[in-house]
C-alpha cells in the first residue's frame, strides 16, 4: 500500500463510518491493463513526474519467480540502506581478509596490554582473536562455489579465488584481480590459502590516485549489523554455555 499511496497521493483513512474527504482518494493521470504470459495487471500512471517506478518479474517457474522475488526485494533493502547512510565497504570477500589481518597484526602488537585489561592470560587473548579472524575469512571462503581455493594477500590482504590446482608460477595469469576488483596481480604479489597459518603483518594501503576502481561492493550498514549480529550471537552461546559445532 505504501507505493500506491506515493503514486496517487491517497491517504489512509481509519474508518467508513465517516464521511471520507475527496483528497484522500488520490489521483492517477490514466490507467490501462496490462498482460504479461498469464498475469493480468492495472497499470497505474501518475499525476505529473513520481519518484515511483514499476518493475514486472516474470519467470515461467513460479521457483524461480520467488527466488527473484526476493532477490529483488533484498536489493532494493540494501540499495535504501545505502541512500539512507552513503558508504560501502570493498565486497568480494576483501573487507574480511582485510579486517582479520590488521586484527592479527594489531592484537600482537598490543597483547599485554590488551589481555591485562580484560583479565586473562596473553595464550587465551590471541585464541580468541585467532578464532575471531577465522570466523571473518570463512565469510570469505563462503564466496567461492565451484572447486576453487580462497587466498589472501601478504601484502594488501585481500581475497583471491585462485583454481584448486595452480602452481606458483601460475599464480600471476590465474587471477587478474582480488574480490572487490582493487588489486591487481602482478609477479611480485604474494599469496597464501586462507585456511593455512601465516605470519601476520600489517596491510599496506593502496594509492589513493590509482586508476582502477573497486566493482564490488558491499553496504556498510547491512555488514556493520550483520557482524553485530554475530558477535552479540556468540556472547549468547557463550552465556549459556552451550558449544557449537560445525560438522560441515
Amino acid at each position: 500500500m505504501e507505493p500506491l499511496a506515493q503514486l496517487t497521493g491517497a491517504k489512509a483513512i481509519a474508518t467508513l463510518q465517516t464521511t471520507i474527504p475527496p483528497e484522500a482518494y488520490g489521483k492517477v493521470k490514466d490507467l490501462s491493463i496490462k498482460e504479461f504470459g498469464s498475469k493480468t495487471m492495472l497499470h497505474l500512471q501518475p499525476v505529473g513526474e513520481s519518484a515511483i517506478c514499476t518493475m514486472i518479474l516474470c519467470h515461467r517457474n513460479e521457483t524461480m519467480l520467488s527466488e527473484l522475488k526476493v532477490v529483488c526485494q533484498k536489493t532494493e533493502h540494501v540499495l535504501r540502506l545505502t541512500l539512507k547512510e552513503p558508504f560501502t565497504l570493498l565486497g568480494g570477500g576483501c573487507t574480511e581478509t582485510h579486517l582479520a589481518a590488521y586484527v592479527r597484526h594489531k592484537s600482537k602488537k598490543q597483547l599485554p596490554e590488551v589481555a591485562s585489561l580484560l583479565g586473562c592470560s596473553q595464550a587465551e587473548y590471541l585464541l580468541g582473536v585467532d578464532i575471531f579472524c577465522k570466523s571473518l575469512e570463512s565469510v570469505a571462503r563462503a564466496l567461492e562455489h565451484d572447486g576453487r581455493v580462497s587466498s589472501i594477500d601478504l601484502t594488501h590482504a585481500h581475497h583471491w579465488i585462485l583454481p584448486a590446482d595452480v602452481t606458483e608460477e601460475c599464480l600471476e595469469e590465474s587471477s587478474d584481480s582480488c574480490g572487490c576488483g582493487l588489486v591487481r596481480s602482478n609477479s611480485n604479489r604474494k599469496w597464501t590459502h586462507l585456511n593455512t597459518e601465516y605470519s601476520d603483518f600489517c596491510p599496506a594501503p593502496l594509492l589513493r590516485d590509482a586508476p582502477v576502481q573497486p566493482c564490488v561492493l558491499d553496504s556498510f550498514t547491512a555488514k556493520l549489523n550483520a557482524l553485530h549480529v554475530a558477535v552479540e550471537t556468540a556472547n549468547i552461546a557463550l552465556d549459556v554455555r552451550y558449544i557449537i559445532q560445525d560438522v560441515n
